[in-house]
């Protein structure tokens, strides 16, 4: 018996405190910064005349998947050295228009995000007007943009075929 409780002694005078790391910082959110901008894959090769891509592109399908991801660590006043933080995603899709709009939460200080896109499937015309089905990828991977709360960032998107 005596042992015992000589041993238990033994193991509780040897374990450490522990405590537990400051507090993550709750993000605000009324501190907000929006991305915009517009997606443009090239669709119809016969009308490529002017040069400038923005007007010889189309636009890819409507609901065509947008994620943009942020690293958690970037809100922590003072990050723990060890700990993995976590990444937060935030989606929206391509609409009718080829245009994308999304609102992610930010600070006063700039922060970094990352946009992917899906590929899609589509048919491309041809120089000489005939048709053959492609995937679309990202011409970036990612794509990559700074955000400050109360501002917004404008980044145009531009997909390649295969």
């Amino acid at each position: 018996m005596i042992l015992s409780l000589a041993a238990v002694m033994a193991v509780i005078s040897a374990c450490e405190n522990i405590t537990n790391p400051d507090p993550i910082n709750v993000i605000n959110e009324d501190k907000v910064a929006t991305i915009r901008g517009t997606v443009y894959a090239n669709l119809d090769l016969t009308n490529d005349t002017t040069g400038v891509v923005e007007m010889n592109f189309e636009r890819p399908p409507a609901g065509t998947n947008i994620k943009v991801l942020m690293d958690s660590e970037d809100f922590v006043a003072s990050p723990q050295p060890g700990v993995n933080y976590q990444k937060l995603s935030y989606a929206t899709t391509v609409d009718d228009s080829g245009n994308y709009i999304i609102e992610v939460p930010a600070m006063d200080t700039p922060l970094n995000a990352e946009i992917y896109l899906d590929e899609f499937s589509a048919t491309q015309v041809q120089a000489d007007s005939s048709e053959e089905s492609r995937i679309f990828s990202p011409a970036q991977f990612p794509y990559t943009v700074t955000v400050s709360a109360g501002f917004t960032t404008h980044r145009d998107i531009f997909y390649n075929s295969n």
